[in-house]
C-alpha cells in the first residue's frame, strides 16, 4: 500500500491525472480518490497538479499568440476579452407569432417531427 507522500508525489508528476496514478500503483481510480478523502494533503497536491497544468497551458497559449496563430488570438479574446466586446453569441430571432397546431390537424410528417424534437 502505498503512502499518502508517495500518492502526493505520483499526482503531480502525472500532472493530476488519477487514472495514471492508480496504475503506477496497481488500484482502481476509487481507491485514489479514497486515499484523497483520507488525505487533505493529497487534494492539495491534486488541485496543485491541476494549477500547474493550466499555467502550463496559459503559456503555450500565450507562445502561440506571440507567433500570430489566429486561433489562440480569437480563444484568449474571446475568454479574457469580453469586457472589450469580443464575445461569440448566436442571435435567434423570432417574428411573436406561435403557429400551433392541435396534434390532430398535423400531418404523419409533422406528427414524427414533433415526436423527434421532443425525444418521445
Amino acid at each position: 500500500m502505498a503512502t499518502a507522500k508517495e500518492y502526493a508525489k505520483a499526482i503531480i508528476e502525472h500532472r493530476g491525472n488519477i487514472s495514471r496514478v492508480a496504475a503506477q500503483f496497481g488500484v482502481t481510480r476509487q481507491a485514489v480518490y479514497k486515499a484523497m478523502e483520507r488525505h487533505p494533503s493529497l487534494r492539495e497536491a491534486h488541485a496543485e497538479a491541476k494549477e500547474r497544468m493550466l499555467d502550463h497551458a496559459e503559456s503555450q497559449l500565450f507562445k502561440a499568440i506571440d507567433k500570430g496563430d489566429v486561433r489562440a488570438i480569437a480563444l484568449f479574446l474571446k475568454t479574457q476579452g469580453k469586457h472589450r466586446g469580443y464575445v461569440e453569441r448566436q442571435e435567434r430571432l423570432h417574428s411573436g407569432e406561435i403557429n400551433y397546431k392541435r396534434p390532430e390537424e398535423m400531418s404523419d410528417e409533422e406528427l414524427d417531427a414533433a415526436i423527434d424534437a421532443f425525444g418521445a
